[in-house]
C-alpha cells in the first residue's frame, strides 16, 4: 500500500548542482548545459570580481578527462564533449588550486 507501479523512462533532475564547498562559488550561479549532452556543453556563469573560473572533468571512474581549463566567457562557454565515451561525468568548477569545488554531474549520450 503507498506504491504507484508505473512504466517508462524516469530521470532525475541532471542540471542541478551537486555540491559545493565553497560559499563563495554560490555567487558565480553555475549553469551548465544541455544535460544530457551529445557533443558539447555550455557553461554560463556570473564573474565575481577579477577571480577566473577553471573546469576540471573527471569520467566514471575518475579518471581525469579535461583538467585544469579556464572557462572564460561568462555569458556561454563551450566544451566539445564529442570524443567521449558515452557515460557518466563530473565537471569540478574551482577558482584556484585548492580552493572549494562545485560539482556537476554530466551524462553524456
Amino acid at each position: 500500500t503507498g506504491f504507484k507501479a508505473t512504466q517508462g523512462f524516469h530521470q532525475p533532475e541532471l542540471c542541478k548542482l551537486v555540491s559545493t564547498n565553497n560559499i563563495d562559488l554560490e555567487r558565480w550561479r553555475l549553469e551548465v548545459f544541455p544535460n544530457p549532452s551529445v557533443d558539447q556543453i555550455n557553461v554560463r556563469f556570473e564573474q565575481a570580481g577579477d577571480a577566473r573560473l577553471y573546469l576540471r572533468v573527471y569520467d566514471a571512474l575518475g579518471r581525469l578527462v579535461v583538467p585544469d581549463k579556464m572557462v572564460e566567457q561568462p555569458n556561454g562557454s563551450s566544451l566539445d564533449c564529442s570524443a567521449w565515451e558515452a557515460g557518466v561525468f563530473i565537471l569540478q568548477f574551482y577558482t584556484l588550486p585548492g580552493s572549494g569545488i562545485a560539482t556537476h554531474k554530466l551524462i553524456k549520450l
